[in-house]
């Protein structure tokens, strides 16, 4: 007959939290959705943590907005209140900013009191919260977003072991959202003809040639995110290319970005030239040219672009010009952006007002007599 076994030992509170945190990093690291991932955050933190924090927010940071969306929280009353889901702008100087900057947690003992807090002061004022601690999710020396975790005593804030869990939890769903955004650009780059559709289709709904213009122009601007995106119209008798429409990006250490050539002649570019006519796309980036050295040269200076990639737009044989991506930054361009560009491109040439078109082609075939 065995030994009976003695009476089983009570886990201690540090480890639960340890079982919870090994149970929450598996967790992260298998969640595809970033609401998923949120809420699966949330709940640990408010597991383990809201008896002594009774305010918790998370909220991801957009680079080009410099703001963070709030994705979500709890609070002391545990209603689900607006103000967890709201944008908050980030002004110089305040602390939130800081933590998005600097990359580093902030500790502050009572946050009512507070003249950086901006915004933040209202949120503690309406519900008694004194201590907060900031803590910025990092993703190799990126920061993409920061939790709040808030206390109503004063200085009450995460000892290093309450500490520890929380940055590797963090650091995890950090990684996780990364990766979550790179399998969704990499699923853009893979599937273009979502985005072309949705040009098609806005585009056949525009009476107007220079409305379609403008509508490919930001439609492929989004796709690219280039500093500029613009279409050059050749004009058969002069022949010369004249920059028709064009999206501006202002980018700051960039000089002379806002007055590239307006026009481009087909006799200084030749090669260039050729190339639009024999319906390749143009590439010029890191190191690479799909044009030789000195040709290559003399377009960047006109441009004033340091990358570009065009595409020609081709009716019948006939040029009727062409789309250019141009980067302030060498770039090295990917087969799948080459291909949305050409459809790009083309999709112009196929829902330009057949007048127009045909106007063109008689034009240069005259020239040509």
């Amino acid at each position: 007959m065995p030994a009976s076994m003695g009476p089983t030992k009570e886990p201690s509170t540090y480890e639960q939290q340890l079982g919870n945190l090994g149970e929450v990093l598996e967790t992260l690291r298998n969640k595809g959705d970033t609401n998923l991932l949120i809420e699966t955050t949330l709940a640990y933190v408010k597991q383990n943590f809201a008896a002594d924090y009774e305010l918790c927010w998370i909220g991801l940071y957009d680079h080009a907005e410099h703001r963070l969306f709030g994705k979500g929280g709890y609070t002391p009353d545990g209603k689900h209140s607006e103000w967890l889901k709201q944008r908050h702008n980030l002004a110089s100087g305040d602390i939130m900013e800081q933590v998005v900057v600097q990359r580093h947690s902030l500790a502050i003992a009572d946050l009512r009191q507070e003249l950086r807090a901006g915004e933040w002061r209202k949120v503690a004022d309406r519900y008694s919260i004194q201590a907060v601690t900031f803590f910025p999710l990092i993703q190799r020396d990126r920061c993409i977003g920061v939790m709040l975790l808030g206390s109503k005593r004063w200085g009450t804030f995460p000892s290093n072991n309450e500490k520890a869990c929380i940055r590797m939890v963090l650091g995890t769903l950090a990684a996780t959202l990364s990766n979550v955004e790179l399998e969704w650009q990499r699923q853009q780059y893979k599937r273009p003809d979502k985005p072309l559709m949705e040009m098609l289709n806005r585009l056949r709904n525009l009476p107007q040639l220079g409305q379609r213009l403008d509508a490919a122009v930001e439609e492929t601007h989004r796709y690219f995110g280039a500093t500029r995106t613009s279409i050059y119209w050749f004009e058969p008798k002069q022949r010369y290319f004249w920059r028709r429409v064009s999206n501006q990006t202002k980018t700051s250490g960039f000089m002379d970005m806002t007055t590239p050539a307006s026009g481009l002649t087909a006799q200084e570019l030749s090669s260039f030239y050729q190339a639009l006519v024999s319906d390749q796309v143009v590439s010029i980036g890191e190191a690479r040219s799909s044009l030789k050295a000195d040709s290559t040269t003399r377009l960047m200076q006109l441009m004033k672009a340091r990358s570009l990639l065009a595409a020609p737009i081709l009716y019948q044989s006939e040029l009727l010009g062409f789309m250019a991506i141009e980067g302030a930054e060498p770039r090295i361009w990917q087969e799948e952006e080459k291909q949305f560009l050409r459809a790009a491109a083309q999709t112009i040439a196929l829902t330009a007002p057949a007048e127009e078109i045909e106007g063109i082609i008689h034009q240069t075939q005259v020239d040509s007599s």
